[in-house]
C-alpha cells in the first residue's frame, strides 16, 4: 500500500468518525430541545414575552409555533 493509499484509507477513517460523532451530538441535540426541561424554559421564557408584548396576536402566532418546536408537549 502506497503512501496515498493509507493517507486516502486514513482521511476516510476520519470522515467516518466524524459523521458518527456529529450524528450522536445531533441526537443528543434533539433529545435535549424535546425535553422536559426544555419545555419548561420555553413555556416561561414565552408566557414572558407574550406578556410583554401585551397581547399582540403576530408575537403570540410566533411564541406558539416555537412553543410547538421546543420541549415535548
Amino acid at each position: 500500500m502506497g503512501f496515498l493509499d493509507k493517507a486516502k484509507e486514513m482521511a476516510g477513517d476520519a470522515a467516518d468518525k466524524v459523521k458518527d460523532v456529529a450524528g450522536d451530538v445531533a441526537d443528543k441535540a434533539n433529545e435535549a430541545i424535546h425535553s422536559e426541561k426544555a419545555e419548561q424554559v420555553s413555556d416561561s421564557i414565552l408566557n414572558k414575552v407574550n406578556e410583554l408584548a401585551g397581547g399582540n396576536e403576530a408575537v403570540k402566532n410566533v411564541t406558539d409555533k416555537i412553543d410547538q418546536a421546543i420541549g415535548n408537549e
